[in-house]
């Protein structure tokens, strides 16, 4: 099992750990389990989403608290956005917002959220921070969770699932089950239609590469035996499949079309849980 752990700053005020970039080599990954570190801050008001527009009654915390009770608090709903999480080989200014909407007439304590790789044996845990209470008495927690590359592997791309684990003042507990989020490596990808300009009726070649994020290495690597579409447009057009290929054991793309009229080229990839769509930039060509 690979445990991550998390720095979780104390309030809103407090100063955000510096965490290593990932420079050309690449920081010193701690090790002994190859432990992951994200960073969970407190996010602003303007990041969270819209209250809920549902009427329910209202629950004045501490009002109705039992010293005697022994029910966990009640997890109404969990969010996280965006959904999916894209980062490079370099960029620490990734991350995601969770949300968790709490209730308990005795007040919320603590909340906390574990996530684990689907399919794997990776897994993280982070606290959420007391923001607000809603239109419906209840307590809004969230956490803005930073990802750094310098402490992900290949692995850690693909699906995550979580859960929330509240508690009260008195110490009871529940955990309800939580979004799916997204880890996904950033991919590019290039595109060049030849020659140009071209005679009508003669062959058009497009060659590019599609590569993806490393983050074992922090380098990009070809991105092998990929299904990418070929698209054409015209100066007027939108983009239409023309083609399916599929990329090389080194990410290579390449092949050719019959010159018909004037219209750019571009390779499209349409991602998978690991990694996002991308597509290339048109490279236009003029037939004569």
């Amino acid at each position: 099992m690979r445990f991550v752990s998390v720095l979780a700053l104390a309030c809103a005020a407090a100063t955000a750990l510096a965490l290593p970039g990932a420079a050309a080599a690449g920081p010193a990954r701690p090790s002994g389990g190859h432990h992951m570190t994200v960073r969970a801050e407190k996010p602003a008001q303007s990041q969270l989403p819209k209250p809920r527009s549902e009427a329910r009654p209202a629950i004045v915390p501490t009002a109705t608290c039992d010293p005697n009770d022994t029910t966990g608090p009640a997890v109404v709903s969990a969010t996280v956005a965006p959904a999916s999480v894209v980062v490079d080989v370099n960029d620490s200014s990734e991350s995601f917002v969770y949300t968790a909407v709490v209730s308990d007439p005795c007040s919320v304590g603590n909340v906390v959220v574990d996530a684990e790789r689907v399919s794997g044996d990776d897994s993280v845990q982070f606290h959420l921070f007391f923001e607000n209470y809603d239109d419906n008495g209840d307590e809004v927690w969230a956490a803005e969770v930073g990802i750094d590359p310098g402490y992900l592997w290949n692995y850690d791309a693909g699906t995550w699932s979580s859960a929330v684990d509240a508690s009260d003042k008195l110490n009871n507990h529940a955990t309800e089950a939580g979004p799916v989020y997204y880890l996904k490596r950033k991919a590019k990808v290039t595109n060049d239609a030849a020659p140009e300009p071209v005679s009508r009726g003669a062959a058009i070649t497009v060659t590019g590469t599609l590569t993806r994020a490393n983050w074992d290495d922090w380098k990009y690597h070809g991105y092998a035996t990929q299904p990418v579409d070929l698209e054409f447009r015209t100066a007027s057009g939108t983009y239409q499949s023309v083609k399916r290929i599929t990329t090389s054991t080194t990410g290579a793309l390449k092949t050719t079309v019959t010159a018909t009229v004037d219209g750019c080229f571009r390779f499209r990839y349409k991602g998978g849980t690991t990694t996002p769509a991308v597509a290339g930039v048109g490279d236009c060509v003029d037939v004569r």
